[in-house]
């Protein structure tokens, strides 16, 4: 009978044995937040491009909440559809002051995961892959898996 759990067992041995074990390296949410909105029907090379550029012409992500729709446009042109990314990013970055009093999300790691998910799909731009890229790439929370079973 095939075992599927001791095929992922012996795959991650052999991941570890040849490239280590790795340590985990947690990412600011408004970056993964922003990147993966910027990521949205666009190539990754795009999408890079777009979020350095938008750090560079504003340097923080208050400047950018306090930016117009048109600046922040302007400045992501490059990562394709930038009009409605810009209003989506900035109507985020608002919400997210406004709620919480600064641009900050560390607050989601108290919340359940359900309920964080359920917040963060409260902003605008925000589907299923992006509440969950903040979830797992910031907090470390398996919010992108699928807890459905796999039968042998």
């Amino acid at each position: 009978m095939y075992n599927l759990r001791m095929d992922i067992e012996e795959i991650i041995r052999l991941l570890k044995k040849e490239y280590g074990n790795p340590r985990w390296q947690s990412q600011d949410p408004i970056s993964v937040l922003v990147a993966t909105i910027l990521s949205q029907n666009t190539s990754d090379t795009n999408s890079r491009r777009a979020f350095v550029s938008l750090l560079a012409n504003f340097g923080s992500w208050e400047a950018i909440a306090s930016a117009s729709v048109n600046e922040i446009a302007k400045s992501i042109r490059e990562g394709g559809l930038a009009y409605i990314k810009a209003k989506r990013i900035k109507l985020a970055l608002q919400m997210i002051r406004q709620s919480q009093g600064s641009l900050n999300l560390s607050f989601l790691s108290e919340l359940s995961l359900p309920e964080a998910k359920v917040w963060l799909r409260g902003l605008p731009g925000v589907g299923p892959k992006t509440a969950g890229c903040v979830l797992l790439f910031s907090f470390g929370r398996p919010a992108l898996f699928n807890c459905t079973r796999v039968s042998s």
